[in-house]
C-alpha cells in the first residue's frame, strides 16, 4: 500500500485538518472523483489531503501478493505508519476518513477492529 499527499506531511501545523482518502478496489488518486473531492475540500481549508492506494494499485508491488480484502494487516500497517510519521511531529491534528466503494467498506471494518484508531470522523459511500 501507499499514500499519495498533496504535500509533505511534515509541513503541518498545529491543529491541522487531515483527510484520508480511501478509494474504490481500483482507484487511485488520478481518479477524477478523488480529484473533484480534493480541490473541493482545499478550496475551503488548508487540509492535509492523503490517498490511500491499495496493494499493487498505482504502487510498485514489492511481494507476490495482491490486495487481501479480507485481511487488515495491510490497512493497520499503513494507518500506524501514517499516524506515527504525524505523532512524531508532536502537533496536534484531526484525522478524518472518507471512503468509497470498497475503501469505504474495508475504512469501516479498520475502524471497527482498531479500538486505537485516530480517526475523528468517518464517511463512507458506497
Amino acid at each position: 500500500m501507499s499514500v499519495d499527499w498533496n504535500r509533505d506531511p511534515s509541513t503541518i501545523k498545529d491543529r491541522q485538518k487531515i483527510i484520508m482518502f480511501f478509494p474504490g478496489l481500483a482507484g487511485d488518486s488520478s481518479r477524477g472523483y478523488i480529484k473533484m473531492l480534493c480541490n473541493w475540500f482545499l478550496q475551503y481549508d488548508d487540509y492535509l489531503i492523503g490517498v490511500v492506494h491499495a496493494r499493487g494499485v498505482n504502487t510498485e508491488l514489492k511481494t507476490d501478493e495482491l490486495i487481501k480484502l479480507s485481511m487488515m494487516d495491510d490497512w493497520r500497517t499503513s494507518m500506524n505508519l501514517v499516524t506515527s510519521k504525524l505523532d512524531a511531529l508532536k502537533l496536534d491534528y484531526d484525522l478524518y476518513g472518507v471512503g468509497f466503494s470498497m475503501g469505504g467498506n474495508l475504512m469501516l471494518r479498520y475502524q471497527a477492529l482498531t479500538p486505537e484508531s485516530r480517526f475523528k470522523a468517518l464517511l463512507a459511500i458506497c
